[in-house]
């Protein structure tokens, strides 16, 4: 499918109920579901490119538990471009497997997190297990898939965990 002048991703993701979309012959994703991590498990995101005119962010969920980065804990956060380090390691709480969703947002006005309308997605791309980038296109004028680049790494718990 090829969005028109009037037909969006999000509206394409609307239409068709579903969180991945064709573009083009190339797999687009409203966001990464990473199913049923295991009790133990990290992450680590890494900021590799991102438009400095529009802060840029991603969001992590987590069900079932919490993200702790340093003293913050919380089941959902948001790490923006122009804040965050350039590498975030997130602990994780939850002591039964637990699903980790990821999607892009950027900042719009008055600072608040706009995500999903226009033509924001994510191109997802895995070079090994547990390992996957994410080029984003924010909601901001057309499609872009280099407004924010980031690496994601699951790692696995430490046995005896």
């Amino acid at each position: 499918m090829t969005p028109t002048d009037d037909t969006t991703y999000s509206d394409i993701f609307l239409r068709e109920q579903t969180d991945v979309i064709s573009v083009e012959g190339v797999e687009v994703r409203r966001r990464l579901v990473l199913p049923a991590v295991p009790p133990g498990s990290a992450l680590t995101v890494r900021f590799e490119r991102y438009r400095r005119d529009v802060a840029q962010g991603v969001v992590l969920s987590i069900k079932r538990g919490k993200f702790v980065v340093r003293s913050e804990r919380s089941a959902d956060m948001v790490l923006w471009s122009d804040t965050a380090p350039a590498v975030v390691e997130l602990a994780m709480t939850h002591r039964v497997p637990a699903d980790v969703i990821l999607w892009n947002t950027w900042r719009g006005w008055g600072g608040w997190p706009v995500g999903s309308t226009g033509y924001a997605g994510m191109r997802v791309t895995s070079s090994a297990p547990g390992v996957w980038r994410l080029n984003c296109s924010d909601g901001v004028g057309g499609p872009d898939f280099a407004d924010l680049v980031v690496d994601v790494r699951l790692i696995p718990p430490t046995a005896g965990e």
